[in-house]
């Protein structure tokens, strides 16, 4: 468990998530922000295996739609009147089934409840997607994701690996903040893209060396 986690764990029993705000001032609309990643053609030959991107787990608030701010170490805020358009993992996950389906050329690509008999499993831990003060004048972005590559016959384990980014944010404001954070994702999710497709091509060959 790493200091974030039980930064968490410490406060899930005080914390009240509907009264922390970060951004003071009067009452403003809801701005709602969805991440994309830049689509990147594939240039790998059709693969023969199929993967399931299950959605990460995540503690705290982390698991929700608020955009997380430290405004100082160990304290948990939230932008006001801001939110991702769907929870932090749902949406990490969106953006790794674009991430493969971009760049991976599967012979199948979904969720685990999408009905794919798929040959594997990438499973993974959200436990950092937040905005971090440390006592700057601008915040930094800080993303680590922590994935599995699992074999969906066996469920065991085949390769695991922890991905981090942090981005400088251009400014204070939420569209800088939300800047950072895709410019981060961009960098993050791509990577473990090409890292599970290496893992999932090794076994795959190994158990069908005559299969592409």
């Amino acid at each position: 468990m790493n200091v974030l986690r039980k930064g968490f764990a410490l406060i899930a029993g005080t914390l009240a998530l509907s009264a922390c705000s970060f951004v003071a001032g009067r009452r403003e609309e809801l701005s709602v922000y969805a991440p994309a990643l830049i689509h990147a053609s594939s240039s790998h030959a059709a693969r023969g295996w199929q993967l399931a991107v299950a959605e990460p787990k995540a503690i705290g608030p982390l698991n929700g739609n608020r955009i997380v701010v430290f405004a100082r170490p160990g304290e948990v805020q939230f932008y006001k009147n801001a939110r991702w358009h769907d929870s932090a993992p749902t949406l990490v996950q969106e953006m790794l089934l674009q991430a493969f389906q971009d760049s991976a050329n599967l012979a199948g690509i979904s969720t685990p409840s999408s009905g794919l008999r798929a040959d594997f499993v990438l499973q993974s831990d959200l436990q950092e997607f937040q905005a971090e003060y440390r006592n700057a004048q601008l915040p930094t972005v800080a993303i680590r994701l922590s994935a599995q590559f699992v074999d969906n016959s066996t469920s065991r384990a085949l390769a695991m690996r922890t991905f981090t980014d942090e981005q400088l944010c251009a400014g204070t404001d939420l569209p800088s903040v939300f800047a950072a954070f895709q410019e981060a994702l961009n960098r993050a999710l791509p990577q473990v893209a090409a890292w599970a497709a290496e893992i999932g091509d090794a076994n795959w060959h190994a158990e069908h060396p005559a299969n592409p």
